[in-house]
């Protein structure tokens, strides 16, 4: 199995989006780096059967499971889209899978902190932030 479809499959990735890079950084943080890519083709459409022309990118980087012993990063650049014309147009930020809207986390990577809240009452004692 080539190894970008393993992970799309770990991070359950789909069109539009897809991972274009490994990589396993020993110098800085010594982590592993997926970086994932959205289809330059794609626009969304908005509740109003709008289609969105896109407007700007935002690069966003996600803090994910270890994998292997080694802390891991999702890194996109995430598209804006236009919405309208005029007075009435507006922005918005496509939003991702793996991730709340404003989080440097995903979810299961939450979902890990929490249930290490739960069980000891403190973050600190199993991260060192």
């Amino acid at each position: 199995m080539e190894t970008s479809v393993f992970f799309e499959r770990i991070l359950c990735t789909s069109d539009p989006y897809s991972i274009t890079n490994i990589d396993q950084d020993q110098a800085e943080e010594n982590g592993i780096h997926i970086y994932v890519e959205v289809s330059s083709s794609y626009r969304p459409t908005n509740s109003n059967s709008i289609v969105g022309t896109k407007h700007d990118v935002e690069i966003r980087k996600w803090r994910h499971l270890d994998l292997f012993q080694y802390p891991c990063y999702i890194h996109c650049e995430v598209p804006k889209f236009k919405y309208g014309k005029g007075a009435d147009s507006y922005v918005e930020t496509l939003s991702v899978p793996w991730s709340r809207p404003n989080s440097g986390f995903t979810l299961l990577f939450e979902e890990l902190i929490m249930n290490f809240v739960s069980l000891h009452g403190c973050v600190r004692v199993c991260f060192n932030f």
